[in-house]
């Protein structure tokens, strides 16, 4: 996969977004769920799941925050088993193609789904911070429907370089 600015209406064309997959999101955050935005990707149609500002709290305590409200069409509603609530493995992929397992536990407390393993490498390797944006895609090139598309873009700073292709 290349990078390349993402397609967008609400933003400064001159930001720039990376592809992975995961989820994430947080209540106290700006966020949507929509199965209705789609983007063009490859050979279909891309759907935008969820996109979400990410928080302080996202990124220095290392987890990501779903609400259950934004991912009920993506995410399998929390189940118990053994008196706790069962882990949710995802797989999310970036634009350099490396997949991430990541777990995702449902927190009661807050009514969320909490995305963990795996969250904090992948904050670090692309140096995101509060303010900057994902975007989560379910993508027909896919084949696996567990696995995800994410996107990611870097508000007020310069992105990591960008490579394009004719």
């Amino acid at each position: 996969m290349e990078n390349k600015p993402r397609i967008q209406d609400d933003t400064d064309s001159s930001s720039q977004t990376k592809k992975t997959v995961s989820s994430s999101s947080s209540p106290t955050a700006s966020a949507s769920c929509s199965g209705k935005d789609q983007q063009p990707s490859g050979s279909g149609q891309r759907t935008l799941l969820y996109k979400k500002s990410l928080t302080h709290d996202d990124v220095s305590y290392c987890r990501l925050m779903i609400p259950l409200e934004s991912c009920k069409g993506f995410l399998a509603e929390p189940e118990i088993v053994d008196g706790k609530y069962e882990t949710i493995i995802m797989i999310i992929m970036d634009h350099e193609g490396t997949m991430w397992e990541m777990e995702a536990s449902f927190d009661e407390l807050s009514s969320s789904y909490m995305l963990w393993l795996n969250w904090d490498k992948y904050l670090k390797k692309y140096e995101l911070e509060a303010g900057d944006v994902i975007f989560l895609y379910q993508d027909p090139s896919i084949p696996t429907v567990s696995h995800y598309l994410i996107e990611y873009e870097k508000r007020g700073r310069e992105s990591n370089p960008k490579k394009t292709s004719t």
